[in-house]
């Protein structure tokens, strides 16, 4: 990929991060962002498959994200938002809900350039 190109992946139940055939897709990405699927249910298993992908966790971002979004809702506390480093990029596992996506971008934004670069 060139830079500032973006591609768009289907993730399904972790299966994507799992197969690491299908993972060398998304291989020159500088920021990949997950969104869903970091709750307590059995389905949510993101954070458990960018764990098993990443060389380096980095706690730090899913919990600026949970606090900010405890702002907003206390149920921010269930969720289990991280991030880690597989290479050269930044995987970060959002929440699904769209207004809770933005809160949690806009925490996390100039931290995600300063682990870039």
């Amino acid at each position: 990929m060139e830079a500032g190109e973006t591609a768009t992946v289907q993730l399904l139940d972790g299966m994507f991060f799992q197969n690491e055939n299908r993972f060398t897709a998304t291989e020159g990405c500088s920021l990949i962002v997950t969104t869903g699927g970091i709750g307590p249910a059995p389905r949510d298993v993101t954070p458990e498959a960018t764990e098993a992908v990443c060389g380096k966790m980095m706690p730090g971002f899913g919990e600026l994200m949970r606090t900010e979004s405890l702002k907003f809702v206390p149920t921010a506390i269930l969720s289990r938002q991280t991030a880690g480093i597989r290479g050269n990029s930044l995987i970060v596992n959002l929440p699904g809900k769209p207004s809770a996506i933005g809160d949690c971008l806009q925490a996390v934004s100039l931290l995600s350039l300063i682990a870039l670069t």
